[in-house]
């Protein structure tokens, strides 16, 4: 009976191809109406969409005048589309467009807001909305213009406001807040975990100036059952920061922060570190988000009071250290890429140092194929904290210490390549995971 079953399954899987290939025969004059048999617009713009927080099945249900292509050198058009945040906790899309085959040269970029706390619907509404708008310029060279057709809405009630009446009338005065709390607990017969973590953070950001506020205090501990008998390792970690950064012009920024600290776990009671730096950008910052390259030298004070005496016999003290970092970024047609280094030293003792690298590049390679890799290494020579003497088994086991290390490194690599037809313009929700 069992084989008579798997005997009727396999008939049916190899029948189906051929059923519903008869059904959309059948039925293919019913569905000309609602349904493009062929994916493909043959008169329409071929665009390539770079965009890894866009609602895809969205933007190509209410923009169906172009064709998605899955390979950026089959494009007339590359599309990307970067975010960074705003001072007021919202988002802002930069939305680029380079022209490519016939429409070289032709360029263009646009932007679009989204404040705090919106929702996901009002957000794939404003990036398809840039995206159409953008789009206009390159489908007017192509016959499908004379199917497209503008609207405007006159603005009503207190969207006539202007941006500067919006700022003014802001009782916050573009200062933001946010507090955060969450919690954790789990338990079996041997072990039990509990853990909090809080936090409050402000900020406030206008072309001048920007201002940041940070607090935080995490709680954890884990407690062991044997026998009856509870051990309990509890591990803490605080921090307040505080920056203040000035702009001089578009390419240079100075500024300070303010932090004071305290780990259990890195035996540190509390610490002062002060730290003004000057920051130069090779490129205007107004560009950060295609490219960067900014140069920023930091001098810092940095006071320490321990928990337990250290390797070298400190109970508290306070070190003068400088440190020079370099960091460049790009966002292209051909991938994205970002790179830092950074180094430093004691003042009053070059002993003490340490150099940190981290990389990270995505990289479309030909048409469908992508690799990616990052990587992460430091060399540590300036590590004050750590206490006397040999850790115990349970410190080791559990990180209830800071152990002594002189390198750390990581490194990742990641490979893609996609295949078959160059369109992809069809929408089918049916079975969606989401």
């Amino acid at each position: 009976m069992k084989k008579a079953l798997f005997l009727l399954a396999i008939l049916f899987l190899l029948k189906v191809p051929a059923f519903s290939q008869a059904i959309d025969s059948s039925n293919e004059h019913k569905l000309a109406d609602s349904t493009v048999a062929d994916p493909r617009r043959t008169d329409a713009l071929n665009i390539f969409l770079d965009c890894d927080r866009c609602d895809r099945t969205y933007i190509k249900e209410v923009i169906p005048f172009v064709n998605y292509v899955n390979n950026k050198d089959d494009a007339d058009l590359f599309i990307m589309v970067t975010q960074r945040a705003t001072g007021g906790g919202g988002t802002e899309h930069l939305v680029s467009f380079s022209g490519q085959r016939n429409f070289k040269g032709i360029n263009d970029t646009l932007t679009f807001f989204n404040p705090p706390n919106t929702s996901a619907d009002f957000t794939r509404q404003g990036q398809a909305n840039i995206l159409a708008m953008g789009l206009m310029r390159y489908v007017a060279r192509t016959p499908l213009s004379q199917n497209i057709s503008i609207n405007y809405r006159e603005p009503v009630g207190s969207e006539r406001r202007s941006l500067s009446q919006v700022v003014e009338d802001d009782p916050w005065n573009s200062w933001v807040f946010r507090l955060s709390s969450r919690g954790s607990m789990s338990k079996d017969q041997n072990y039990e975990n509990i853990s909090s973590e809080n936090t409050f953070s402000s900020d406030r950001v206008t072309p001048q100036w920007k201002s940041e506020f940070d607090f935080s205090y995490e709680f954890r501990q884990r407690n062991i059952i044997t026998d009856g008998v509870v051990s309990k390792y509890p591990r803490t970690d605080w921090s307040f920061r505080t920056l203040q950064v000035k702009s001089i012009s578009n390419h240079l920024s100075v500024g300070a922060s303010l932090s004071s600290s305290g780990s259990s776990y890195g035996n540190i009671k509390y610490s002062l570190n002060l730290h003004p730096a000057i920051e130069y950008n090779i490129y205007p910052y107004s560009e950060s988000f295609k490219r960067q390259i900014r140069i920023q030298y930091t001098l810092q004070m940095n006071y320490a009071n321990y928990m337990d005496t250290t390797k070298y016999f400190k109970m508290e003290e306070t070190i003068y250290r400088h440190q020079l970092a370099v960091a460049v970024g790009f966002n292209q047609p051909w991938g994205s890429s970002n790179f830092s280094i950074r180094g430093g030293h004691f003042l009053n003792d070059l002993e003490f140092w340490n150099f940190n690298m981290f990389g990270d590049i995505s990289w479309r390679v030909y048409k469908g194929l992508s690799v990616s890799f990052n990587a992460r290494a430091s060399i540590i020579r300036d590590e004050r904290a750590v206490l006397k003497g040999d850790a115990s088994l349970e410190d080791v086991l559990l990180q209830l210490r800071k152990l002594n290390s002189t390198y750390s490194y990581s490194f990742g690599f990641g490979l893609s390549y996609s295949f078959g037809s160059i369109y992809n313009n069809m929408v089918n929700p049916r079975f969606s995971s989401r």
